[in-house]
């Protein structure tokens, strides 16, 4: 009887990821159809299709700086555990893999599945440490998001500032919230990592700004600090995964922040595509292959 209510539940719970799936896929599609009939597809597809070689050369540049940049993000997640021992090149595979899973596994579970290529007695350190890898990037997105605030919704700059300084500190009472989730060595790890965790996410912050900003000043002629302050609202629509990859979510939340800066709707949707497929699209490929060959030797 006990064996079937579990056998219920892990059937029940799958179908939940699939519905959950399922239902992002509509709620995206919902979204751009609503973008669709208030903006000009043919002019997205222009502005998409004709960006000059060098913007699309320091596209590619930057693309790269940012994943290197996360791939450093990862390791030292996973050096929280002193047992840690894989070398770079299987944390760049696995890195890979969990942009590629990101993007397939329904639910937003995608990232987890790196924990499938990790060394079978490091599994539970691994999963803690993709949970401290989910929350720094949420952390900076809450970071420059309320910052921003500061200089937009000024009727409530104190609210802000009190915010600012919680998410400032956050990093440092992480080791209180999961205390049962590791011993006192793994913190102490931790502990000493912080300053290199928020580094990495800065780096990668910086360069996205200046992704956007490429394609806005490109595009538009608009100002390095307007696109910093919008690129950092819209993309606080994201945190919260309620479609596939934020897609309909973001591009509609790029053409409510830069409307108010003189952009035209058409201009944010194709920049907001555009960096999706740099930055999500392009590196989901070799995710693709070293999940293939992994998947090869192993049968």
């Amino acid at each position: 009887m006990f064996e079937r209510i579990q056998l219920f539940y892990k059937k029940y719970k799958e179908s939940m990821k699939w519905l959950i799936f399922v239902l992002k896929i509509l709620l995206s599609c919902l979204l751009f159809y609503y973008l669709y009939t208030r903006i000009d597809l043919h002019k997205i597809m222009i502005l998409m299709l004709d960006l000059p070689i060098r913007i699309i050369f320091l596209l590619l540049i930057t693309t790269i700086i940012k994943f290197f940049s996360q791939v450093w993000n990862w390791s030292l997640v996973l050096k929280i555990d002193p047992q840690f021992n894989e070398s770079w090149s299987k944390v760049i595979k696995t890195h890979f893999i969990g942009l590629y899973l990101k993007l397939i596994i329904p639910g937003g579970y995608g990232t987890f599945g790196k924990i499938a290529f990790i060394n079978q007695h490091q599994k539970k350190a691994t999963f803690l440490s993709i949970l401290i890898e989910k929350f720094f990037q949420n952390w900076i997105s809450l970071f420059f998001g309320v910052l921003s605030l500061l200089f937009i919704a000024t009727k409530y700059k104190i609210l802000w500032m009190i915010l600012l300084i919680i998410i400032s500190i956050s990093p440092f009472l992480v080791p209180l919230v999961f205390k049962k989730q590791g011993n006192n060595l793994l913190w102490k790890c931790y502990n000493q990592k912080i300053p290199y965790l928020m580094i990495s996410q800065y780096i990668h912050q910086i360069f996205t700004f200046f992704q956007y900003w490429l394609l806005f000043e490109t595009l538009s002629r608009t100002h390095w600090f307007v696109v910093c302050k919008g690129v950092s609202i819209a993309l606080l629509s994201t945190i919260l995964p309620v479609s596939y990859s934020g897609l309909g979510v973001r591009e509609t939340a790029f053409v409510y922040t830069f409307k108010s800066y003189g952009v035209s709707a058409e201009i944010a949707v194709a920049v907001s595509l555009i960096i999706f497929f740099y930055n999500s699209i392009i590196p989901a490929f070799p995710g693709l292959y070293y999940f293939l060959m992994i998947n090869k030797k192993g049968k």
